[in-house]
């Protein structure tokens, strides 16, 4: 493909300038990607950089951000093209409102998208966010999305997001591509249906390591500059691909798996303990225990959803009782299926016994 842009033209850019620049790297990419000052109340505790650091920094966010428009085909894959400047406008929404006055540097890609009509089958996600600081570090974030039938009653479902910490002043943590899962739901028997999720590492440990990784501090001031917990993640979601402010789906109809809904038992219970939450300028607005009963219906929340406000102690009167999904949940569970698992069970359980006998080998 001919660019308009000459390799000498893209070798000054990727260095930074003409040879005869005079100018640090530091600067360079102060200068260039419009970096901030670390805030004076950290600044001390955050280490500048030396040049090799912020050389490796400038060339590696060049190669990801410095792309000539002319050296991509909008026609190539137009849905494709099309969700990428979706993303990236309901982003921009989303750190103005989330970010206080605090730039959100973050560069966007999407890998493979496997579209069946209007639904998308598979997704991968990938972006990198860079301090809003001169501070030497970027987070690298994927999250992949899976979801098709696999036969008439088997579904194939996987969703994941993951991370991976950039510390420039660490050759091998530039070089390291192994990335480590934030959290994930699946479905592990596909007749089944069943979410299995796993959150263990979406906790707040991790959020004040994100913190403090990305703005130098994960102190109270710097979150009254920069953002709050909660839209902290809502942000580092976003940033993959997941920009629904209630984390139950991505776009073009691609849910996240469980979502917790009240059932009639748990509605009686909530409207006992009198529980509203919710925008009550919503004109669906429908969690009043004030009103009569039949017309309670407080909104539950996604697995996903419940966790981030679980971390950043957001739980509100209702999602504080959210009940995690059983076996019994599942799509595919019957109380036939219940009586072949329980009667499996028991024969492993005197199989076990008889091997511990001796009774069989």
């Amino acid at each position: 493909m001919i660019s308009s842009s000459s390799p000498e033209h893209k070798r000054r850019k990727a260095d930074g300038g003409s040879r005869s620049s005079k100018k640090s790297w530091r600067d360079k990419a102060i200068d260039k990607f419009d970096l901030l000052p670390v805030p004076n109340d950290w600044k001390d505790a955050v280490a500048l950089g030396d040049e090799d650091t912020w050389k490796r920094y400038y060339k590696y966010r060049s190669d990801i951000d410095d792309v000539d428009e002319e050296d991509s085909d909008p026609e190539e894959c137009p849905e494709t093209g099309t969700y990428l400047r979706e993303w990236k406008q309901t982003m921009a929404q989303k750190i103005e409102e989330r970010m206080k006055g605090c730039p959100w540097p973050w560069s966007p890609a999407l890998g493979c998208i496997d579209w069946d009509c209007e639904y998308i089958r598979t997704a991968d996600y990938f972006s990198h966010v860079w301090s809003p600081y001169a501070i030497p570090h970027a987070i690298e974030l994927m999250h992949r999305y899976h979801h098709g039938r696999s036969r008439m009653y088997s579904v194939e479902f996987f969703t994941a997001w993951k991370y991976r910490l950039v510390d420039f002043a660490d050759q091998d943590s530039v070089n390291n591509e192994r990335m480590k899962l934030l959290c994930s739901d699946c479905f592990e028997d596909e007749q089944l249906r069943a979410d299995v999720i796993d959150v263990e590492n979406l906790k707040k440990k991790t959020c004040r390591k994100l913190r403090a990784f990305l703005f130098g501090s994960c102190s109270d001031e710097s979150k009254r500059v920069t953002c709050t917990d909660y839209d902290f993640w809502l942000l580092i979601f976003g940033s993959m691909g997941t920009t629904d402010p209630n984390l139950a789906n991505d776009p073009y109809h691609c849910n996240l798996g469980y979502s917790w809904s009240p059932n009639r038992k748990e509605r009686k219970m909530l409207y006992k303990l009198k529980a509203k939450e919710g925008d009550e300028d919503e004109d669906d607005f429908c969690c009043d225990p004030d009103e009569p009963f039949d017309e309670y219906y407080p909104d539950g929340c996604s697995w996903l959803k419940h966790r981030v406000m679980e971390i950043t102690d957001s739980l509100g009167p209702v999602s504080k009782h959210y009940r995690a999904p059983t076996v019994q949940d599942a799509i595919g569970w019957t109380e036939e299926w219940q009586e072949e698992q329980d009667e499996r069970g028991h024969m492993m359980d005197v199989l076990a016994a008889a091997r511990m006998h001796g009774l069989i080998r």
